[in-house]
């Protein structure tokens, strides 16, 4: 398992953006980890990168650089010169979804913990088992939850990719960077052995490129955030980069330009 299992991944990940009251992280088995951005709890991220080295460029970050030209295709979010498609999106929500179960996994979790549309049979007949009244309460009824429960969880990981990726546009506008050879040192120093990293990887879903992504991503955040009054970052990143966040039809959530507060939200 990794050395460092209080800031494991998308939970530190959320941490961070947690701390500078971007997203929320209630609901989910990482809740308790939200009270200290995960960037106080493993200050070596913090240092200044090389000028020497390159600056990474992960596979594993959730969007792909291309210019807006209005046609959505595969895409479902915009930021600036970034994209979420629907497959990034699908792949980030089951591993959300394995991390919420469980952030620390020692087995493969159950069939049916990662909500599996159009049908959900492996949902609907694990929830039969584990939901109070769930063996009686019919399939269309487990259905329903299965559902609620997949966009519960898509919306939340959407969230925390779209923050980042406003993460990710701000460093570039500040000439903010990190290098390969920083993420690779803290890659290889959260886990025991490269064995112990893709046992870890096989579990939850996550490619290697992934956890490089989550890296880079707090990196960039904590080197962001350094001498910034609490709270100043957020606002600042917030009112740059909504307005240039725009959302497909079907995945418009809080922190896209198109969202409509609800008359009766304050």
């Amino acid at each position: 398992m990794p050395k460092t299992t209080a800031n494991r991944s998308l939970i530190a990940l959320c941490a961070v953006l947690a701390g500078l009251g971007l997203v929320a992280c209630a609901n989910s088995a990482r809740s308790a980890k939200t009270a200290t951005p995960a960037r106080t709890a493993r200050p070596t991220k913090t240092a200044t990168p090389a000028k020497t080295e390159r600056p990474t460029k992960t596979a594993g970050h959730p969007s792909t650089a291309q210019p807006d030209t209005g046609a959505w295709g595969d895409v479902v979010v915009r930021v600036g010169r970034h994209s979420i498609t629907k497959a990034m999106l699908a792949h980030w929500t089951a591993v959300e979804a394995v991390l919420a179960y469980t952030y620390k996994p020692k087995k493969p979790v159950p069939r049916g913990v990662v909500p599996d549309p159009p049908g959900y049979a492996n949902c609907i007949a694990y929830l039969a088992k584990v939901e109070p009244g769930g063996a009686s309460a019919g399939a269309a009824a487990l259905k329903t939850q299965c559902e609620q429960e997949r966009e519960r969880v898509q919306d939340h990981i959407l969230e925390i990719l779209i923050t980042d990726d406003w993460m990710h546009e701000e460093a570039i506008v500040r000439g903010v960077r990190v290098t390969r050879g920083e993420v690779d040192r803290v890659v290889s120093g959260e886990f025991a052995s490269r064995a112990n990293f893709h046992r870890f990887l096989r579990l939850t879903g996550e490619r290697e490129a992934d956890e490089r992504f989550i890296v880079e991503s707090e990196l960039l955040v904590s080197r962001l955030a350094v001498g910034k009054p609490e709270g100043s970052l957020a606002g600042e990143v917030i009112a740059r980069w909504t307005p240039r966040t725009s959302c497909r039809p079907g995945y418009v959530i809080s922190v896209c330009r198109q969202y409509k507060r609800p008359a009766s939200q304050p």
